[in-house]
């Protein structure tokens, strides 16, 4: 009896299809190991997080399978290991860059995914985000110039990108290099491609702002930035000569009243080598026969009145008029005549 219930289960097993006589065993998930490396440098960057999607052969897409982000087993190394929960073959790995721990912006710009099997190692090579160095210098001279304010605009994107002054750093904004020496370092830009330098008020003591200057901002690698040079015109100032109307010999100790004539108000008088404690007069502070004035705004127009004639000398009675032109001084010379 017992050979024969044997005999019939073999039969009845015999006569079911073989697909169906038991579910196919599901392959273990394995994991896909991550390094994340900084371009130029080699070494390690920080904080980057991945995803795996399981694709088809074909190249669809069939899910999400795991993710994970640098530091999730409690080290910040650049070395993700993602624990797939399901298969995946082929298997495509997505870089994501999220804020740093403390907040700020993360300094990498993201790769595109790349595409492996379970068990290998990848290996995604970030730049790093742009920046700018903006040098200041003097439009005639050349030389650095301290103590400009500038803002960086996204001319792609539109917004603001930057803005900070030379020597000024607060909570981790503004010049990055924190030290007052004609050279601005912006925060890395969120993007590369075309940005505007614009400067902006206050401008450096004795200047006035120059033009905006364009920029092209690439990917970058390890100490790498974009190199900017703007430059700003000295501010205008009134320079007054005073001569011998024959032989042209510079004649010292006359006084000019200044008026200005476009805008309104006045400069007040100002004394050949007469220098106030306000920092008004004559700003050489030399009686030579010259004049000079603070620096003046742009495009005001002055009305020169000589007030006091140099020693043994007719005072000069026609008035001169100038007006200011940025990165020029306004020239104005008075000629008199001897007495007698």
């Amino acid at each position: 009896m017992r050979r024969t219930v044997s005999v019939l289960a073999v039969l009845a097993l015999l006569a079911v299809p073989l697909g169906l006589a038991r579910p196919a065993a599901v392959a273990a998930a394995g994991t896909i190991t991550v390094e994340t490396k900084e371009r130029g440098s080699e070494g390690p960057a920080l904080h980057a997080c991945y995803s795996v999607a399981d694709l088809t052969e074909s190249g669809g897409f069939n899910g999400g399978v795991g993710g994970a982000c640098d530091g999730d087993d409690g080290a910040a190394d650049g070395r993700t290991v993602v624990n797939l929960k399901l298969p995946c073959s082929p298997c495509r790995v997505s870089q994501g860059l999220p804020d740093k721990p403390d907040g700020r912006p993360t300094d990498y710009l993201p790769e595109p995914p790349q595409t492996g099997a379970e068990g290998q190692t990848f290996t995604f090579r970030n730049f790093l985000k742009p920046y700018l160095v903006v040098t200041t210098l003097d439009a005639r001279t050349g030389q650095r110039v301290e103590g400009a304010c500038i803002a960086v605009v996204d001319v792609d994107r539109g917004g603001g990108a930057f803005a900070g002054c030379d020597g000024t750093l607060v909570n981790g904004s503004g010049d990055q290099d924190g030290q007052r020496n004609g050279k601005i370092q912006t925060t890395r830009l969120h993007n590369t491609g075309n940005y505007r330098v614009d400067q902006k008020s206050p401008p450096p003591p004795g200047y006035v702002l120059g033009a905006s200057v364009d920029a092209a901002a690439d990917p970058a690698q390890t100490g790498e930035f974009e190199a900017v040079t703007v430059t700003v015109p000295p501010a205008p100032r009134i320079v007054i000569k005073t001569v011998d109307v024959k032989t042209g010999k510079r004649l010292p100790g006359a006084c000019y009243a200044i008026v200005d004539k476009s805008h309104g108000g006045g400069l007040g008088t100002h004394c050949d080598g007469q220098l106030s404690g306000t920092g008004f007069g004559d700003q050489d502070g030399v009686k030579n026969g010259v004049v000079v004035t603070k620096p003046l705004p742009v495009g005001h127009t002055y009305l020169i009145d000589q007030t006091t004639a140099p020693r043994g000398y007719r005072l000069q009675a026609a008035d001169r008029e100038v007006t200011t032109v940025a990165g020029k001084n306004a020239p104005a010379t008075f000629k008199n005549r001897p007495k007698g």
